[in-house]
């Protein structure tokens, strides 16, 4: 398992259905080509949990190492510029 910021600031009034259909979009834009949202699970700052990519297909990441057999979690927010929350944790 591995546990990801998502990268981009998120604030618990924010709506979380909007905010994960916009990182599948840039994840599947002509920049990245990658074929769904990054992530198998997202965690938004209540601790609301949502489904991603099938957990049986491999995750993608900006990162350097290779995600393969590995369990991709994405905290929403960008945590060098807020936060993470209790609830994500």
């Amino acid at each position: 398992m591995t546990i990801h910021h998502e990268g981009t600031r998120f604030e618990q009034s924010d709506n979380a259905l909007k905010h994960i259909k916009n990182v599948q979009t840039w994840g599947m834009g002509k920049d990245r080509n990658w074929n769904d949202i990054p992530y198998h699970f997202l965690i938004d700052p209540k601790g609301n949990i949502y489904e991603g990519r099938n957990i049986f297909t491999v995750g993608e990441t900006a990162t350097e190492y290779d995600p393969t057999d590995h369990l991709l979690i994405t905290c929403m927010g960008n945590f060098e510029e807020q936060e993470v929350s209790e609830e994500q944790l």
